[in-house]
């Protein structure tokens, strides 16, 4: 929810090691003109990221990096997503920094929350929560 995708994404991630994951996701957003009317297209967007955990516990302070590309940049162009604001722009990758707070759980459940910072078409604070599965 929220997150790199700005409104929801499903994500992927790989454990590299004991400190490091890495990950890719899809999901959408609305989008809507500057003047606030619908854009008439929802932004495509492909997250790909690097986690690097500071702990080797269950529960880990985090910190992340990576690009969301934007698969239909053209069609966006110009319009800004409904959830966040988020200029599109003719660049189809918005770059994202973060950092979070992750628990994987005995049982495979996981849980993650983050502060991002997403840089696309300009600067937006940006914060997301994930729920999954570790197996």
């Amino acid at each position: 929810a929220l997150g790199r995708g700005l409104f929801y994404s499903i994500q992927y991630d790989h454990v590299l090691g004991e400190n490091m994951a890495a990950g890719f996701g899809f999901g959408t957003v609305s989008t809507e003109t500057k003047a606030g009317f619908d854009g008439g297209v929802s932004a495509k967007m492909i997250p790909i990221y690097m986690n690097y955990y500071f702990m080797k516990d269950a529960g880990s302070v985090f910190a992340t990096a990576g690009g969301t590309l934007v698969a239909n940049a053209g069609s966006s162009q110009g319009l800004k997503s409904v959830f966040g604001g988020m200029i599109f722009s003719n660049i189809p990758v918005a770059g994202t920094l973060g950092v979070g707070y992750e628990h994987r759980g005995d049982t495979g459940f996981l849980f993650r929350v983050a502060a991002y910072g997403i840089m696309g078409g300009g600067f937006i604070p940006w914060a997301g929560a994930t729920f999954g599965y570790a197996f």
